[in-house]
Protein backbone atom coordinates (compact mmCIF):
# COMPACT_ATOMS: atom_id res chain seq x y z
CA UNK A 1 0.00 0.00 0.00
CA UNK A 2 1.04 3.89 -0.75
CA UNK A 3 1.71 6.16 2.34
CA UNK A 4 1.57 9.91 2.39
CA UNK A 5 0.99 12.43 4.78
CA UNK A 6 -2.56 13.65 3.80
CA UNK A 7 -5.24 13.60 6.48
CA UNK A 8 -9.04 13.68 5.52
CA UNK A 9 -11.75 14.06 8.66
CA UNK A 10 -14.06 15.86 10.82
CA UNK A 11 -17.61 15.88 12.25
CA UNK A 12 -20.71 13.85 12.96
CA UNK A 13 -23.02 15.79 14.87
CA UNK A 14 -26.99 16.74 14.99
CA UNK A 15 -27.33 20.24 13.46
CA UNK A 16 -30.16 21.48 15.62
CA UNK A 17 -30.36 24.87 14.28
CA UNK A 18 -30.48 23.30 10.82
CA UNK A 19 -27.23 25.73 9.20
CA UNK A 20 -25.30 22.85 8.04
CA UNK A 21 -22.26 23.69 10.00
CA UNK A 22 -21.47 22.32 13.34
CA UNK A 23 -21.85 24.59 15.92
CA UNK A 24 -20.10 23.91 19.56
CA UNK A 25 -23.28 23.59 21.53
CA UNK A 26 -24.39 21.04 19.05
CA UNK A 27 -24.21 17.45 20.22
CA UNK A 28 -22.18 15.14 18.32
CA UNK A 29 -22.65 11.79 17.06
CA UNK A 30 -20.92 8.84 18.81
CA UNK A 31 -19.92 5.20 17.13
CA UNK A 32 -20.84 6.97 13.70
CA UNK A 33 -18.90 4.64 11.02
CA UNK A 34 -17.57 6.67 8.25
CA UNK A 35 -15.98 4.83 5.10
CA UNK A 36 -12.56 6.31 2.82
CA UNK A 37 -12.46 4.79 -0.48
CA UNK A 38 -8.77 5.97 -2.43
CA UNK A 39 -9.40 6.31 -6.17
CA UNK A 40 -6.02 4.58 -6.44
CA UNK A 41 -3.32 5.30 -9.26
CA UNK A 42 -6.08 5.78 -12.11
CA UNK A 43 -8.19 8.26 -9.92
CA UNK A 44 -11.11 6.97 -10.92
CA UNK A 45 -13.66 5.50 -8.36
CA UNK A 46 -15.12 1.44 -9.72
CA UNK A 47 -12.15 0.61 -10.89
CA UNK A 48 -9.71 -2.80 -9.83
CA UNK A 49 -7.32 -0.30 -8.08
CA UNK A 50 -9.14 1.39 -5.37
CA UNK A 51 -8.51 0.85 -2.28
CA UNK A 52 -11.10 1.09 0.58
CA UNK A 53 -9.62 1.77 4.17
CA UNK A 54 -10.44 0.49 7.49
CA UNK A 55 -13.68 2.39 8.86
CA UNK A 56 -13.38 4.87 11.59
CA UNK A 57 -15.49 5.24 14.31
CA UNK A 58 -16.29 8.71 15.64
CA UNK A 59 -15.93 8.94 19.41
CA UNK A 60 -17.25 10.99 22.19
CA UNK A 61 -16.43 14.28 20.18
CA UNK A 62 -17.88 13.15 16.98
CA UNK A 63 -14.52 13.52 15.01
CA UNK A 64 -13.18 11.13 12.61
CA UNK A 65 -10.48 11.09 10.97
CA UNK A 66 -8.03 9.38 8.14
CA UNK A 67 -4.04 9.78 8.39
CA UNK A 68 -1.23 9.35 6.69
CA UNK A 69 -2.91 9.26 2.70
CA UNK A 70 -1.23 9.37 -0.52
CA UNK A 71 -1.83 12.15 -3.06
CA UNK A 72 -5.02 11.78 -4.87
CA UNK A 73 -8.97 11.00 -5.10
CA UNK A 74 -10.86 10.17 -2.35
CA UNK A 75 -14.88 9.45 -1.31
CA UNK A 76 -15.52 9.69 2.25
CA UNK A 77 -18.91 8.52 3.21
CA UNK A 78 -21.28 8.31 6.23
CA UNK A 79 -22.75 4.90 7.27
CA UNK A 80 -26.43 5.45 7.66
CA UNK A 81 -27.25 2.30 9.54
CA UNK A 82 -24.81 3.17 12.06
CA UNK A 83 -26.38 6.36 13.10
CA UNK A 84 -29.29 6.52 14.85
CA UNK A 85 -32.45 5.76 12.79
CA UNK A 86 -34.54 8.79 13.92
CA UNK A 87 -32.21 10.61 12.63
CA UNK A 88 -31.89 12.01 8.99
CA UNK A 89 -29.69 13.57 7.25
CA UNK A 90 -29.19 17.36 6.49
CA UNK A 91 -25.85 17.63 5.08
CA UNK A 92 -24.41 15.38 2.16
CA UNK A 93 -23.64 11.78 2.94
CA UNK A 94 -20.41 11.54 1.11
CA UNK A 95 -17.69 13.56 0.28
CA UNK A 96 -15.33 13.30 -3.05
CA UNK A 97 -11.81 15.07 -2.22
CA UNK A 98 -8.83 15.14 -4.14
CA UNK A 99 -5.74 15.21 -1.74
CA UNK A 100 -2.22 16.63 -3.32
CA UNK A 101 1.03 15.85 -1.08
CA UNK A 102 0.34 16.74 2.59
CA UNK A 103 -3.01 18.16 2.41
CA UNK A 104 -5.06 18.31 5.20
CA UNK A 105 -8.94 17.95 4.32
CA UNK A 106 -10.96 18.28 7.66
CA UNK A 107 -14.28 19.91 6.26
CA UNK A 108 -16.05 16.38 5.73
CA UNK A 109 -18.64 16.96 8.17
CA UNK A 110 -21.89 15.09 7.80
CA UNK A 111 -24.90 16.35 9.85
CA UNK A 112 -28.01 14.84 10.97
CA UNK A 113 -31.60 16.08 12.29
CA UNK A 114 -33.82 14.67 14.96
CA UNK A 115 -37.10 16.70 12.67
CA UNK A 116 -39.36 15.06 10.19
CA UNK A 117 -37.75 16.51 7.59
CA UNK A 118 -34.40 14.97 6.65
CA UNK A 119 -33.79 17.62 3.26
CA UNK A 120 -34.06 21.39 3.26
CA UNK A 121 -37.12 22.54 1.52
CA UNK A 122 -36.45 23.64 -2.02
CA UNK A 123 -39.68 25.07 -2.39
CA UNK A 124 -41.34 22.01 -4.83
CA UNK A 125 -43.80 19.82 -3.28
CA UNK A 126 -45.52 16.77 -4.77
CA UNK A 127 -48.79 18.52 -4.87
CA UNK A 128 -47.61 21.51 -7.05
CA UNK A 129 -46.03 19.48 -9.18
CA UNK A 130 -49.02 17.16 -9.63
CA UNK A 131 -50.93 20.14 -10.20
CA UNK A 132 -49.02 21.50 -12.73
CA UNK A 133 -48.56 18.03 -14.90
CA UNK A 134 -52.48 17.56 -14.99
CA UNK A 135 -52.80 20.99 -16.43
CA UNK A 136 -50.35 20.43 -18.80
CA UNK A 137 -52.05 16.96 -19.58
CA UNK A 138 -55.45 18.97 -19.58
CA UNK A 139 -53.93 21.69 -21.96
CA UNK A 140 -52.42 19.32 -24.56
CA UNK A 141 -55.35 17.02 -25.12
CA UNK A 142 -57.40 20.08 -25.48
CA UNK A 143 -55.23 21.43 -28.22
CA UNK A 144 -55.34 17.44 -29.49
CA UNK A 145 -59.16 17.54 -29.77
CA UNK A 146 -59.20 20.97 -31.33
CA UNK A 147 -56.92 19.92 -34.12
CA UNK A 148 -58.73 16.19 -34.83
CA UNK A 149 -62.02 18.60 -35.28
CA UNK A 150 -60.22 21.16 -37.86
CA UNK A 151 -59.23 18.29 -39.13
CA UNK A 152 -62.64 16.28 -39.69
CA UNK A 153 -64.31 19.65 -40.78
CA UNK A 154 -61.77 20.60 -43.58
CA UNK A 155 -62.37 16.91 -44.92
CA UNK A 156 -66.04 17.27 -45.03
CA UNK A 157 -65.78 20.39 -47.45
CA UNK A 158 -64.08 18.39 -49.99
CA UNK A 159 -60.57 17.92 -51.71
CA UNK A 160 -60.37 21.71 -53.15
CA UNK A 161 -61.88 23.90 -50.13
CA UNK A 162 -58.49 25.26 -49.14
CA UNK A 163 -56.98 25.31 -53.25
CA UNK A 164 -55.41 28.52 -53.51
CA UNK A 165 -53.43 27.91 -56.72
CA UNK A 166 -55.05 30.33 -58.64
CA UNK A 167 -56.50 33.96 -58.77
CA UNK A 168 -60.33 33.97 -59.20
CA UNK A 169 -61.87 37.26 -60.49
CA UNK A 170 -65.44 36.74 -59.03
CA UNK A 171 -68.09 34.90 -57.40
CA UNK A 172 -69.43 33.21 -60.22
CA UNK A 173 -65.78 32.15 -61.79
CA UNK A 174 -64.84 30.44 -58.48
CA UNK A 175 -68.04 28.52 -58.76
CA UNK A 176 -67.53 27.56 -62.32
CA UNK A 177 -63.89 26.48 -61.16
CA UNK A 178 -65.62 24.65 -58.81
CA UNK A 179 -68.25 22.38 -60.83
CA UNK A 180 -65.29 21.90 -63.52
CA UNK A 181 -63.28 20.27 -61.10
CA UNK A 182 -60.84 22.05 -59.50
CA UNK A 183 -57.41 22.55 -60.65
CA UNK A 184 -56.29 20.39 -63.55
CA UNK A 185 -52.45 18.95 -64.37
Amino acid sequence: MFGGTGVIGDTVWVDTDGDGVPDDDEPRIAGAEVTLVWAGLDGVFGTADDYLFPVAVTGGDGLYRFDGLPPGAYRASIRLSSVDPELAPVTVTSVDVTLAPGDVYLAGDFGFSTGTDSLPYTGLDSARLSMIALLLTVTGLTMLLIGRLAERRLQARGPWSLWIGEQLPSVRSARAWWHQGGPRD
